[in-house]
């Protein structure tokens, strides 16, 4: 009896293993929301990182967080960096603009990822789309944080934009 037990785990943990070799390990976020203003005015805030924590969720998430800001906060180049008990990060905009969005690159810890934040004019409003692109790097088990990814990150992104929504429309 316990020999089957035991026969029968192995089995189990090497099928676990098995799937998670050939699982994906690239993820893909994407959240969106309309708020009603010009891509201008939403760029107020998401094109500095200066305004930030005015509408990101992350200092809620993780109150430990520390940020500093680079000798550039807008534009091509505007950087930030963070340590918290959770590990450290940074992101550096890799384009800014005030019709379209920026787009940057993030690192946390070992993992790096390309984010955006684009707008599109709907007659009066705007739609902003907030996306991340990535790999979860780590063998066997990056399948499967990739398959988890779009809940943890993504109620993350609806926060944010929510709150964006709020300041902008104030």
């Amino acid at each position: 009896m316990a020999n089957r037990f035991l026969i029968a785990s192995l089995i189990a943990v090497a099928l676990l293993v098995l799937v998670g070799v050939f699982l994906s390990q690239d993820y893909t976020v994407t959240r969106s929301i309309v708020i009603d203003a010009a891509p201008s005015a939403i760029h107020e805030y998401v094109g500095d990182l200066k305004r930030w924590p005015e509408w990101g969720p992350w200092q809620e998430v993780d109150p430990s967080m520390e940020v500093n800001l680079g000798k550039k906060t807008t534009g091509v180049g505007a950087e930030r960096n963070w340590t918290s008990d959770r590990g450290a990060g940074k992101v550096v905009f890799t384009e800014s603009a005030k019709e379209t969005g920026i787009v940057y690159d993030m690192t946390f810890g070992e993992g790096k990822s390309k984010s955006s934040i684009r707008y599109e004019r709907e007659e009066q409003s705007t739609r902003v789309t907030w996306q991340v692109d990535g790999v979860a790097d780590m063998p066997v088990f990056g399948g499967y944080a990739a398959l988890l990814m779009d809940e943890a990150i993504g109620e993350q992104f609806e926060k944010g934009l929510e709150k964006l929504k709020q300041v902008v429309e104030g």
